[in-house]
């Protein structure tokens, strides 16, 4: 198979920074906030004074397409691609929400704006998101 490589930007105020990024084999059926995630602990290594909030940030392409944190890396990014790391949280993805909730209406989800976790009372747990519990 091809390698999926992209190059992530962030320029958005703080300090910019251009990363050029191999995706691992395994992180390609995974969520794009993977790679976004990875961008931000990366980026907050290197700049400990102007801190990103992984849950404040999106990815979009080239074109300004907006990706949201569940979709899948390999489908969403093409090889070689420039990813631009946005402020704001990701759009939300009302699509997958609307069958989650066909397929399961006990599902609810969490009222913390930007975590975007979908749960059933019953795993609700204390290591949930403070706002779930």
């Amino acid at each position: 198979a091809m390698p999926l490589r992209v190059t992530l930007h962030y320029d958005e105020g703080g300090e910019p920074l251009q990363l050029k990024l191999k995706l691992p084999k395994k992180w390609w059926p995974g969520p794009v906030s993977q790679v976004t995630d990875y961008f931000v602990e990366y980026y907050n290594g290197k700049f400990p004074d102007t801190p990103l909030d992984m849950r404040k940030i999106h990815a979009e392409n080239a074109g300004g397409r907006k990706f949201h944190a569940d979709d899948v890396a390999e489908v969403a990014f093409t090889h070689k691609e420039h990813i631009y790391i946005k402020d704001g949280a990701p759009p939300r993805n009302e699509e997958k929400r609307q069958k989650e909730k066909e397929n399961d209406p006990s599902m609810q989800d969490c009222q913390n704006f930007g975590c975007q976790f979908r749960f059933r009372e019953e795993d609700n747990h204390p290591k949930a998101c403070y706002h779930h519990r």
